[in-house]
């Protein structure tokens, strides 16, 4: 039957994001179960590609979803830790926190030929 691998790439990416909503509660319970969405998402993230070699379809399309969801699994993951932080210790480490997601966010795009082609793809549609 055929697979449904990018299926399950665009499923996983609403783990991290949730569960980085949930990362940002006081409540020990909604922690644990935020960090439980963020380890959902890594075993998806695995076997999205292992079910595409199994079932032979791998393709670009795939790798296009890798290479998108990667970093904004990261950051979300770090903007609720940031955000929970925040509600923890106040205000005056929010310089801190957004300097985190910025270096997250830079750090992790930056091995992300897809982000860079969607900036280099938007600017020339802006500008042409």
């Amino acid at each position: 039957f055929p697979s449904h691998d990018n299926t399950v790439s665009l499923i996983s990416i609403f783990f991290p994001i949730i569960g980085s909503f949930f990362l940002a509660s006081q409540n020990l319970k909604i922690i644990f179960i935020g960090s439980l969405g963020i380890s959902i998402y890594f075993l998806l993230d695995y076997s999205d590609g292992a079910l595409a070699k199994i079932s032979k379809t791998s393709s670009i399309n795939g790798i296009f979803l890798d290479l998108l969801m990667h970093p904004l699994a990261v950051v979300s993951t770090i903007s609720g830790i940031s955000i929970g932080a925040i509600y923890v210790t106040g205000p005056q480490i929010i310089p801190f926190a957004i300097l985190t997601i910025i270096a997250t966010l830079i750090s992790n795009i930056k091995d992300s030929y897809v982000w860079f082609a969607i900036c280099f793809f938007g600017l020339l549609y802006i500008y042409i």
